[in-house]
């Protein structure tokens, strides 16, 4: 079933954003920060800025109560905005 197929990789994705998000995050090169342990994890290897991309929108809803401990992008912004 489609739906259900779609609740499973929510619930992957949910799990491995939260694993993350709860363990802090260390800033990396990586065009996926401060996120990267998550794509690492999901096997997302394209270059996310390419185009606008659902990943970003994803993990920012789960990010959104951890918001005090995610890191500024150094413009005195946090990524909530």
């Amino acid at each position: 079933m489609l739906g259900e197929e779609s609740l499973d990789i929510d619930t992957r994705v949910r799990d491995a954003a939260l694993k993350y998000l709860q363990g802090g995050q260390q800033q990396t090169e990586s065009a996926y920060w401060p996120f990267a342990g998550v794509a690492e994890e999901r096997g997302s290897t394209g270059d996310p800025t390419l185009e606008p991309s659902p990943f970003f929108t994803t993990m920012h809803g789960y990010a959104t109560p951890f918001a005090p401990q995610l890191p500024n992008d150094g413009e005195g912004t946090t990524l909530d905005g």
